[in-house]
């Protein structure tokens, strides 16, 4: 799984119709972003009646290398519920990602992936030891959706520090 917030890598691989490696394209430019969910109420975060349930940030773009790309990538689930007692977390919906570019052999061609789920982990263990989760404030640009839900990300524990809360945010 990936955690929130943190490096994970994505590979992207150009595939003919039997399902084999395109190795001659070494031109095509390829990018990962998030999904978006269609908002129940059309009150959206895009302007486009789009929800968000993820952010997608980090290395998002790469050119192809013998019809193979690996992209260093995080992803932010919004998160819908935080609590303590007892300790849980719910986010807003799957985090889905998308790769898609033009294909620089045929011009006309714009390629596009299956929808991927990112594996997030929940409860206590939604970050690894020596990290919290932190939500982003609606004062930050792009942390908040349309339904109002928080952007999480793990974080660090500063050095000679500790939490005893995993859900710090």
């Amino acid at each position: 799984p990936a955690y929130p917030g943190l490096d994970f890598t994505v590979e992207l691989v150009k595939l003919d119709v039997y399902g084999q490696v395109i190795t001659s394209d070494s031109s095509s430019v390829v990018r990962v972003s998030a999904v978006a969910n269609v908002s129940r109420d059309g009150d959206a975060s895009d302007g486009d009646g789009n929800d968000y349930s993820a952010l997608v940030s980090g290395g998002t773009t790469a050119t192809l290398s013998r019809g193979r790309a690996l992209l260093t990538v995080k992803v932010m689930p919004f998160y819908s519920l935080i609590a303590r007692d007892p300790p849980q977390t719910k986010t807003l919906g799957p985090a889905l990602i998308v790769a898609q570019g033009t294909d620089a052999l045929d011009r006309t061609v714009e390629m596009t992936s299956v929808v991927h789920e990112v594996a997030l982990p929940s409860g206590t263990a939604v970050c690894p030891a020596g990290f919290v989760l932190s939500t982003y404030s609606s004062g930050d640009a792009g942390s908040n959706n349309a339904s109002g839900a928080s952007a999480g990300a793990c974080q660090r524990c500063s050095t000679g520090t500790y939490s005893v809360d995993p859900l710090s945010g």
